[in-house]
């Protein structure tokens, strides 16, 4: 309930807690993804200028508003719900708007969580007016976490809700809501989070700070941070729950470069708990800061009518996040018991139980705190140890300085607590009241929906989280903690991977240009694909029935190397090519008909990665490169061959990395025959058997094929041991290249 005595001294200490603090006219507060997606799409239809996306993923796949039409994806204002097309049609309508997209450049871990190949999507074939980016000016390690949208610098959005799949929801989570749908159909959990929303001079602050980021990536700022702008994008149907107030914008940027890093969003946090005086409200992601622990614990014992309540998912999304996330949060509750104040922390989760039974425990993604009735804050940054400290983060907080903000903050506060319970906000504050304090009442709601089932009884709760009574670090989570919530930036065990990048031999707008005509060629290439009968060559038997037909022509040597070089455009397995030789030809022809066709397949990606040069071909694939680059930046000889027998990567794009590193062309070749001869022999020499295996199996055949299979391995192996020894020494510090910081440290 609120505490209406006067609020202290002001938090908002510029360059310690927060970077500025600017007015807002109107600031609005949005819960859950689908207030928050009305009104940016709202906002972005009345963009006349420029409209700028900033966040952890950007997926121009998200429908913004899929209650809003019945599959067509069309609204009945006319205009597109899904972003790609409404983007696309915002440009049409306004030839001279600006759209820039800034994503984060992420790392192989979610590969298979992000749209494949978002600057294709995003940038390559959209419209001119549409730039996008993704973000790589980090420090090894650090990802960029920042939740920003900016419309005409005149409105921003700013919050933990990135503008991607599976963040949409209503306050209601249902179980069985049908609109919570992933692009293929596919349904995904209740979805909770928070956005704020504000104009004025804290809108154009958000804007300088974009284009700050932007800026990093290499392009100049285009913003007009202080310049009017004509008409108003603020949303459509959203009251402001602020006016005239100030506005903290509060950050984590990780030190890069000649640059300090940027604490204020931890600074800020304690200097807020430490004024508490009834009531800690957070919900986050995520709790493992010891710092966030200390400050709860230390004010916690100073007054005993303080209690906290934190709002965090019940479980981890997955295994690796169980073991780091997870077991930091065991470590954080760990600490407040130390303290001998738990039993006034409520740690629980939200769920949602349909009519049927069908019960959910909803996704809290939100990023908030609200101390008593004088301060809140918003924004991305996560109660861990990255997002304190070295992750790119960026909160909006207000500070409870008049009566009517302090009567803002209570609601908010209050519209949260109502939705995770079910009730109205009279019923709340009425048991609220009755029980004089929030920890009780929710345990008692607790246990009413626990013992009740179906429609009888509640049908949201927030229930308590269960921790094991004995608890040890088991070795994964201490290793997985580590690398994933470090408390400092991570020293890079690799340097600049993949080394200068000379200019491109074309223009960006002509090379552009000409990748979109590649792109359209593989486009016309799938739709022969799917009305012709082409589709049926990917086939391995009519493969064979091709290399067959093939045979005792003078032009044989020049058509198998045709059929690897069009295979690698396509992707086509090389090691189905290698058997399928060893099929056809006898053992010396098929070895060299393989070597052949293999290197002119690398030859010919290779090319494509020299002529599409380092930052394009980084663009199109992003951290998925950075694997391979690791072998790769060592030079030579030696590491293609490395790459050769460490199966990482697809061939061909292998090759495109090693073309886009520059590497010596004749370095190249040689390193691609060394290290694909072991292979290609072994399997050309026992590809016969190996097909048997395959198509008739029988135990001597099985054994073949185990036989082959184990000499391979075995091959690349031995060849991978080798010329890792053969790896030069740094003689500036003595120490082999794949090994730079302290022995107990691994990236």
């Amino acid at each position: 309930m609120p505490d209406d005595s006067a609020p202290s001294e002001t938090l908002f200490q510029t360059g310690v807690r927060c970077r500025t603090v600017a007015q807002a006219g109107r600031a609005s507060l949005l819960i859950d993804g689908r207030a928050y997606f009305e009104a940016l799409r709202s906002s972005m239809l009345k963009a006349k200028r420029r409209i700028i996306i900033v966040g952890w993923d950007i997926d121009s796949r998200t429908d913004l508003a899929p209650q809003l039409h019945e599959g067509d994806g069309i609204a009945p204002d006319g205009a597109p719900t899904r972003l790609r097309p409404l983007l696309e049609q915002i440009a049409e309508r306004n030839p001279e708007i600006r759209i820039q997209l800034l994503l984060w450049d992420f790392t192989l871990l979610y590969a298979n969580k992000r749209e494949s190949l978002p600057m294709v999507k995003l940038e390559l074939t959209t419209s001119p007016q549409i730039e996008a980016r993704m973000d790589d000016a980090l420090p090894f390690g650090a990802c960029h976490h920042q939740k920003i949208v900016v419309v005409d610098d005149a409105v921003s959005f700013c919050g933990g809700l990135d503008v991607t799949l599976a963040r949409w929801d209503d306050t209601d989570h249902a179980p069985d809501n049908p609109l919570r749908k992933m692009p293929n159909g596919d349904s995904y959990t209740p979805f909770h989070d928070t956005q704020m929303v504000v104009d004025g001079d804290a809108a154009r602050a958000l804007a300088a700070l974009v284009d700050e980021r932007w800026a990093m990536v290499g392009e100049a700022s285009v913003g007009d941070h202080g310049g009017d702008t004509d008409g108003d994008p603020w949303p459509d149907g959203v009251a402001p729950d602020f006016e005239d107030v100030p506005i903290a914008l509060s950050l984590t940027t990780p030190a890069l470069d000649d640059r300090d890093g940027e604490r204020q969003i931890e600074a800020l946090y304690v200097a807020a708990i430490e004024r508490a005086e009834r009531l800690i409200y957070i919900e986050n992601q995520f709790l493992t800061t010891p710092v966030i622990a200390d400050a709860l614990a230390q004010r916690l014992s100073e007054n005993p009518d303080l209690e906290a309540v934190i709002v965090t998912p019940a479980v981890q999304n997955t295994w690796i996040e169980t073991k780091s996330m997870g077991t930091g949060r065991t470590l954080f509750r760990a600490q407040l018991a130390e303290a001998g104040i738990d039993d006034r922390v409520t740690l629980v989760a939200p769920v949602s139980r349909a009519e049927d039974g069908t019960e959910a425990s909803i996704m809290v993604h939100a990023k908030l705190m609200v101390v008593d009735d004088r301060f809140l804050t918003v924004g991305s940054a996560n109660l861990n140890r990255r997002s304190m400290h070295f992750d790119t983060e960026a909160n909006l907080s207000i500070q409870g300085e008049r009566e009517q903000d302090r009567q803002a903050i209570t609601l908010f506060r209050d519209r949260l607590i109502s939705e995770h319970l079910g009730m109205s906000r009279d019923e709340m504050t009425e048991k609220w009241t009755a029980a004089s304090r929030l920890g009780p009442l929710i345990q008692e709601h607790a246990e009413s929906y626990r013992t009740t089932t179906g429609g009888s009884g509640p049908a949201w709760a927030l229930l308590p989280i269960e921790e094991p009574q004995a608890f040890e670090i088991d070795p994964a989570s201490q290793v997985l903690l580590k690398l994933a919530d470090p408390h400092e930036q991570l020293r890079p065990e690799v340097l600049d991977l993949l080394g200068d990048d000379p200019a491109p031999a074309l223009r960006p707008r002509a090379q552009k240009f000409a990748l979109l005509g590649v792109l359209a060629a593989i486009l016309l290439l799938a739709s022969l694909w799917n009305v012709t009968t082409l589709s049926e060559y990917t086939d391995v038997e009519r493969m064979e029935a091709v290399f067959k037909q093939i045979t005792g022509s003078p032009w044989t040597p020049v058509l198998v190397a045709l059929i690897y070089v069009f295979a690698s455009l396509l992707l086509f397995p090389i090691t189905v090519l290698l058997i399928l030789t060893s099929v056809v030809f006898d053992p010396l022809t098929a070895v060299v008909y393989a070597i052949i066709g293999t290197t002119l397949g690398a030859l010919t990606t290779y090319g494509i990665g020299a002529w599409g040069g380092r930052k394009l071909v980084h663009r199109l694939m992003g951290h998925r490169l950075t694997a391979i680059s690791q072998r790769v930046a060592r030079k030579g000889i030696i590491a293609v061959v490395a790459l050769r027998v460490t199966p990482i990567a697809p061939f061909s794009l292998i090759n495109m990395v090693a073309g886009a590193t520059h590497i010596r062309l004749t370095d190249f070749i040689v390193g691609t025959v060394l290290g694909l001869l072991p292979s290609v022999i072994l399997l050309t020499m026992v590809g016969d058997g190996l097909w048997s295996a395959l198509s008739d199996p029988t135990p001597a055949r099985i054994g073949l094929l185990v036989l082959g299979i184990i000499g391979w391995l075995g091959a690349s192996l031995v060849l991978q041991r080798i010329f890792d020894r053969l790896i030069p020494r740094d003689e500036s510090n003595g120490k082999s290249q794949r090994q730079t910081g302290d022995d107990d440290e691994t990236a």
